[in-house]
């Protein structure tokens, strides 16, 4: 396993941090990495698992995850989410990404709220 992807997730929970992303569990990457450094132990001086990945480049996690998912495809966990694949394949930063997602947020009474997140849950009839 190349060291950057050591680095950078550790473990099989690389792809679950991309799903808490997109399905809105986590507010913002910053959430999953102060998660990470405080509560699991990951180096502050990285700045947790997704500031790390965004420094070390996505397009080389992408990468190293689809050939650890070619290598072994019986295993989900490998897999890259489809998030980091775009933006991989976009050439945009995690940290530009949710600069420009931020728009689609507004603010309640002081608290953010993802306006995606509220229609999906509606949607579902998750209210």
């Amino acid at each position: 396993m190349s060291r950057a992807l050591q680095c950078t997730v550790g473990s099989h929970q690389c792809a679950y941090l991309w799903q808490i992303l997109e399905e809105g569990i986590a507010l913002k990457p910053s959430d999953i990495d102060v998660t990470w450094v405080f509560g699991y132990g990951f180096s502050r001086l990285k700045g947790g698992p997704m500031h790390y990945a965004d420094a070390v480049g996505l397009p080389i996690i992408a990468e190293a995850l689809s050939k650890y998912s070619a290598q072994f495809p019986d295993s989900a966990h490998l897999q890259p989410a489809p998030l980091l694949l775009k933006l991989a394949s976009e050439g945009t930063s995690l940290t530009e990404y949710w600069a420009s997602k931020a728009s689609a947020r507004q603010t309640a009474n002081g608290v953010a709220v993802d306006v995606g997140l509220c229609e999906r849950m509606v949607s579902e009839g998750q209210t």
